[in-house]
């Protein structure tokens, strides 16, 4: 259904596939391609050089750079007679032996190119994205992460418009902390902790502000310490990090250190 210029409402039906939004449809295209994929990449020889990793119409081939672009092209030549065609914006090649070249592996590229023109391929020298973990070299890694990071900061401001306190909270923990998470379990620590770390220093810059306790960002979340002359800010403080760092089956936040997880 859609609504016209004139505020007059259509309706299509639908009569091709399934419905967008229908739970079903990820299972009938998982069936739909599965007997393809098997009947191309169950081929013996193929099989044995080329690991397929699929998730519903995300492929990943891995092996070496001619097996895998050769089963690559049989898969787009098999999927184009049910009417599937590849996204170009998201068939790249990563062949890290390139990046050592002076040319940055161009002249390669060209020839293995020349032997699958049909193939919508391009390469990319420092790495590609996998169901959305960064793999290849550290400065690729660092990019993707450092992107997603710019996108919480981004989201933050707009978190803040919830009045409810903790609606307010349930969000920024799952919908900004909780999504972080899987891209930092796909890497090494060592490649991660500098990120995790302006992570937490962000959401607890929005906490401080959104709970108007300027303690809270000073003080990078840590407990402070409580005695007979402290003052009602900072065991308004204390309370309050004690809540936020409670289980949320305990009635607490849950809040955790992104960098210590």
């Amino acid at each position: 259904t859609f609504v016209g210029h004139d505020g007059s409402s259509h309706r299509i039906l639908s009569s091709t596939g399934v419905q967008q939004g229908d739970v079903w449809g990820p299972t009938l295209f998982c069936a739909a391609i599965h007997p393809i994929l098997d009947a191309v990449l169950g081929d013996s020889a193929l099989s044995r050089e080329v690991l397929a990793l699929c998730f519903s119409d995300n492929m990943q081939l891995l092996g070496v750079a001619s097996w895998a672009l050769r089963a690559a092209d049989m898969l787009r030549e098999a999927l184009l007679d049910v009417g599937l065609r590849f996204n170009p914006r998201d068939s790249k090649v990563y062949i890290p032996a390139l990046a050592g070249q002076s040319d940055g592996g161009a002249a390669a590229w060209a020839v293995i190119q020349a032997v699958h023109p049909d193939t919508p391929l391009a390469l990319s020298r420092e790495g590609l994205t996998i169901v959305g973990a960064p793999i290849g070299s550290a400065s690729y890694r660092e990019e993707v992460l450092r992107e997603r990071l710019d996108r919480i900061i981004t989201d933050l401001p707009k978190l803040a418009k919830v009045q409810d306190g903790l609606i307010h909270f349930q969000l920024v923990r799952s919908c900004l902390a909780m999504r972080f998470h899987y891209f930092l379990r796909c890497q090494g620590p060592c490649h991660t902790k500098s990120i995790a770390t302006e992570l937490d220093a962000v959401i607890l810059k929005e906490l401080s502000a959104y709970l108007t306790l300027p303690w809270l960002n000073a003080t990078q979340g840590q407990l402070p310490m409580v005695e007979e002359e402290t003052s009602p800010e900072l065991l308004q403080l204390h309370d309050a990090l004690i809540q936020l760092r409670m289980p949320v089956r305990d009635g607490g936040g849950g809040l955790t250190s992104v960098a210590d997880v």
